[in-house]
């Protein structure tokens, strides 16, 4: 009797077990079918959803807007490392280390400040490059949207090149950085690939005047970051001229302006070397260098050439054009040339008088001051020529005439150890 309830029992166990893995089965088959049929999400977007041509002006866009979130950040960092900036504690809301680092040229590897506009430069260079090559995935029904992916994708490609060859370094005199954690480029090299991306620009817009003469003054800007000023005449002279339009990085209340929050109405952590003072003072020069004067014990000036978060910053202009045309001219001897290139900035819808004399190379620097006030020259020029303004560290060390790659990149990219 007992072994007869012991089997009922042990049979209606292995009856329940059966039934619920039965079940289990039935019930992955069902959701397996359910998965399924489901439709896509709407919320995720694919690799291969963004590899198409219907996709491409929205790729374009993020390349252009990721161009304007590095511009405004790499030129007030350089501000603040040139002598176009200065921080001090004695301005209202001027806390940050990292901003008084880059001022004494004393820069420290985990400057966070100097990381994030490293971290911005690396997406913008990346967004360029995979933009080209999605480009060469797709098949386009229309040969101008091909066109306008690879221009855009070897400007925005190149100007990244040309940030980290002018802004960065690996050391103190060292000016330079990398890509995808490959080996280090010295600024030389990277400015030398810039311009191969530009002239292969130049190949999609050949019908196109406007956007021929931009490219041609981008190049010129980048050889004269170099040094090569007879090569920088040649594509200033078929660069942009007085009336075009500018290159211009965008902002909007919602996308700010870092200049806003950093140097300017927002926050004034950096303000304008006193010196920039002098010269707004001078007739009509207000215009080029807008600053409002403020502190009472203390005296400082905060720029207004960015008065609201949505202020664009100029890339490269015909104004900028004519003065590398007149410093090449100084430089070879051509002082009419020089003066008659200078007085066309000076005058051209301002009230700022003429220039009675042939400018010298001073004088061209010291237009570039005022015109490109900024606008992330400064550093470029003291170096080119020559006129850095900081000694030593206290340690006794170079002071830094690049931002430094930080610890992010040094210590996971393995070329760099």
């Amino acid at each position: 009797m007992a072994i007869g309830i012991l089997l009922d029992f042990n049979m209606k166990t292995y009856m329940k077990k059966y039934l619920l893995v039965l079940g289990l089965v039935f019930a992955i088959t069902g959701c397996d079918n359910w998965v399924q049929d489901i439709e896509k999400p709407i919320n995720v977007i694919t690799e291969e959803d963004l590899t198409t041509e219907a996709q491409i002006p929205f790729l374009v866009s993020g390349v252009k807007a990721r161009f304007s979130s590095t511009y405004d950040q790499l030129t007030f960092l350089s501000g603040a490392l040139s002598d176009e900036l200065i921080f001090d504690t004695r301005v209202p809301n001027a806390t940050f280390p990292t901003f008084d680092q880059l001022n004494k040229g004393d820069v420290l590897l985990d400057n966070n400040s100097v990381t994030g506009g490293m971290l911005s430069l690396g997406e913008l260079l990346y967004f360029s490059d995979n933009l080209a090559e999605r480009v060469g995935k797709i098949t386009f029904k229309t040969e101008a949207t091909k066109n306008d992916a690879l221009y855009n994708a070897n400007l925005y490609g190149a100007i990244a090149r040309y940030f980290w060859g002018a802004y960065f370094g690996l050391n103190p005199e060292q000016g330079g950085g990398v890509i995808n954690a490959g080996p280090f480029i010295a600024s030389n090299q990277m400015y030398d690939d810039a311009v191969t991306k530009l002239k292969t620009a130049l190949t999609f817009v050949q019908t196109k005047p406007y956007e021929t003469k931009l490219v041609n003054s981008v190049i010129a800007k980048i050889l004269f970051a170099k040094g090569d000023y007879a090569a920088a005449k040649a594509h200033a002279q078929a660069g942009l001229k007085k009336g075009d339009n500018p290159m211009l990085a965008l902002y909007a209340t919602t996308a700010a302006n870092a200049w806003y929050n950093n140097a300017g109405i927002g926050r004034a952590q950096l303000v304008a070397d006193p010196r920039y003072a002098t010269y707004a003072a001078e007739t009509g020069e207000a215009t080029r260098v807008p600053l409002t004067k403020l502190g009472t014990t203390f005296v400082y000036y905060r720029q207004e050439k960015f008065p609201a978060r949505e202020s664009s910053i100029p890339f490269i202009t015909w104004q900028e054009n004519n003065l590398m045309l007149a410093e090449v001219a100084v430089r070879e001897g051509d002082g009419a040339t020089a003066l008659s290139l200078v007085n066309e900035v000076r005058t051209t819808g301002r009230t700022i008088p003429a220039l009675a004399e042939n400018p010298k190379l001073d004088t061209i620097l010291v237009e570039r001051e005022k015109e490109l006030f900024c606008q992330g020259v400064r550093l470029i020029d003291q170096r080119r020529t020559g006129k850095w303004h900081l000694g030593n560290t206290p340690a006794g060390t170079p002071t830094w005439q690049y931002m430094p790659i930080t610890e992010r990149e040094r210590n996971a990219n393995p070329n760099l150890k």
